[in-house]
């Protein structure tokens, strides 16, 4: 059975002294078993704002989000149902490099490109994007 030790080891920065203590675990113990949920995550989460009042105004908003020959188009509908503040996601569990373009009747589009969700252990690291939008 391996045990865990605790080593003590003191660095100069800029003139103070700061304590860093590193542990180290080490023997011939197997890996924990990793516990994945059963759920799907999205990769990208798109906040949309106004850019100059910094309010969510996500009612009636589209994104369109690319990767190569990939796309995918994500709405909040507007009407009685919809939330300014609701949050678009995206590219659930799918990791990648995307282009990202936010339109909505009355603003400017918004695009960022180069947005890179990354795969974890069991989903995707999701990244999130503030798309702030200038009114025409």
């Amino acid at each position: 059975m391996g045990g865990c030790v605790l080593i003590g080891k003191f660095y100069l920065l800029l003139g103070s002294t700061a304590l860093l203590l590193v542990s180290a675990c080490g023997g011939d113990s197997e890996p924990e078993p990793v516990a994945c949920t059963a759920s799907i995550e999205a990769g990208i989460l798109i906040q949309v704002t106004d850019s100059a009042s910094g309010n969510p105004i996500s009612c009636a908003a589209r994104a369109v989000v690319t990767a190569g020959t990939y796309s995918e188009t994500v709405d909040n509908p507007s009407g009685p149902a919809c939330f300014d503040t609701a949050i678009l996601g995206a590219v659930f569990e799918r990791a990648g490099t995307y282009a990202i373009t936010v339109s909505k009747p009355g603003y400017l589009d918004f695009a960022i490109n180069d947005v890179v969700v990354t795969a974890g252990v069991c989903h995707v690291n999701t990244v999130t994007v503030q798309a702030r939008l200038s009114p025409m």
